[in-house]
């Protein structure tokens, strides 16, 4: 049904049912074309972007070059240094929307003059690189938010390009939810931008109807075109303690209490070098059930959606810190009961150990990862993994520990109970959870009867 939906539309719900069935349209189809029609109105192209937004500086440097570049095309064009302007209301965007057309007909030739007698800086030469390559072009304004926005050409390329001077959201006050638009897209450090002018024309009602329908063909958008971004999962993962009875509390305060503030401090840690942007979910998720859960082919494919759709959703919602609510991450995954989970011999152990002591309890201990996404060009992705591998070494792992302690004390004083937690380790894949496990397994087992300063020890120095 849902491959073609228009069928229904203007059935009534007595008429029998376009779908061959036989029965009246309210006794068959009905219900799911509603809910089809619910989902399609949902579906929208994200402007969400991984990349880290242009500074001022850049912003200015870019707009200060350009109205130079335009100034330099008009003299170029009258063989003069004097410039002709319109009437005396004409501001720089009057003027350069009127230059941009001959520009960019004649770029190579004008930006060969202006490199010939204006001696550019390297940045310069970079920039007008770029500019030179740049796609003067209609577009189709797919969707906006404040400081970043999807154009798509009329060959169906898909750009997410970057703000500049002015929000997206103040330049398009229109109340269509697609906008014709003539701009030029321009790679710059490390994203494409739009230069900033946009001539705008009409779209019919079919051009409407058709695009509507490329949300759902999840188009590949152009971030940069220094390289494909990949995202990686940014797995860390502890073992907790608390005694039985209130460690059904301790998994409810570590999935919704964790601290933001203790997240931002976290991502602190790892290295800005390679990635270009990170994002992390201030909630413990029980290892076990990541692990059984999502380590298959479906699984995957289930991971890599939560993965991908978590800074997606966090952004729509219109949340733009690093740090992302659980209740967006629920979205994709939600955590299962204790007593419903693979770790369910921890709830049984819980149960027993209420019904064997009289006022005192048994300290347990299971397994959790805070998960992150981080965003970074294919090409440095080696580079990221040997970063990783030294983030576990000594000196990272005594800094990591003093933080998780203050996390955990704090959380304590709170609640009225104790709990601490013990870092095992990071890595980027599902795999990583089960290694540091059984690594600290065995470990336990040789530290028969330790007590828990020894087995905070063994998390500051695994990695000597």
């Amino acid at each position: 049904m849902l491959e073609d939906i228009s069928i229904y539309k203007d059935v009534r719900k007595n008429a029998k049912c376009p779908c061959g069935s036989g029965e009246i349209f309210k006794k068959c189809c009905m219900n799911e074309y509603r809910d089809a029609n619910k989902h399609k109105s949902k579906a929208i192209l994200s402007s969400y972007s991984p990349l880290k937004p242009l500074n001022d500086e850049d912003k200015e440097f870019f707009v200060n070059f350009y109205e130079k570049l335009f100034i330099f095309s008009h003299q170029y064009r009258n063989n003069s240094d004097i410039i002709f302007a319109g009437d005396a209301d004409d501001s720089m965007l009057d003027f350069m929307s009127r230059e941009r057309e001959y520009f960019y007909e004649n770029i190579d030739e004008i930006i060969a003059s202006y490199i010939e007698k204006k001696n550019p800086t390297t940045p310069q030469l970079e920039l007008l690189k770029n500019i030179q390559e740049a796609k003067y072009s209609e577009y189709i304004l797919m969707s906006h938010s404040e400081n970043s926005a999807v154009l798509m050409d009329f060959e169906q390329n898909f750009y997410n390009v970057q703000g500049l001077e002015s929000s997206f959201n103040k330049i398009f006050k229109h109340t269509n939810k697609y906008i014709g638009i003539e701009t030029a897209v321009i790679a710059y450090q490390n994203c494409y931008i739009a230069d900033g002018i946009y001539g705008v024309f009409e779209l019919d009602s079919k051009a409407f109807k058709e695009l509507d329908q490329i949300p759902y063909t999840q188009p590949k958008i152009n971030y940069s075109k220094d390289g494909d971004i990949t995202i990686l999962p940014l797995l860390i993962h502890f073992s907790l303690f608390c005694d039985a009875e209130n460690f059904q509390e301790m998994e409810d305060i570590v999935l919704t209490k964790i601290p933001a503030a203790f997240a931002k401090g976290l991502l602190s840690l790892f290295d800005e070098i390679y990635s270009q942007s990170k994002n992390i979910v201030p909630a413990f998720f029980r290892s076990t059930d990541l692990a059984h859960e999502l380590n298959d082919e479906e699984g995957d494919h289930k991971f890599s959606i939560m993965i991908g759709g978590t800074p997606v959703t966090n952004f729509e919602k219109g949340n733009r810190d690093k740090v992302i609510p659980y209740e967006i991450m629920a979205n994709y995954y939600q955590q299962k009961p204790l007593k419903d989970s693979a770790s369910k011999s921890v709830y049984e152990n819980i149960q027993q150990s209420k019904s064997s002591f009289s006022g005192t309890f048994e300290n347990l201990s299971s397994f959790y990862t805070m998960i992150g996404m981080v965003n970074i060009f294919q090409d440095d992705v080696d580079d990221f993994l040997e970063f990783l591998e030294h983030f576990n070494k000594y000196k990272h792992r005594e800094e990591f520990m003093v933080g998780v302690d203050n996390l955990f004390e704090e959380l304590s004083k709170e609640f009225g109970f104790n709990m601490s937690a013990i870092f095992l380790g990071v890595g980027i894949e599902l795999d990583s959870i089960h290694s540091e496990i059984d690594e600290y397994r065995d470990v336990m087992i040789k530290l028969d009867g330790a007590s828990m300063k020894e087995v905070r020890k063994y998390s500051v120095t695994k990695g000597k």
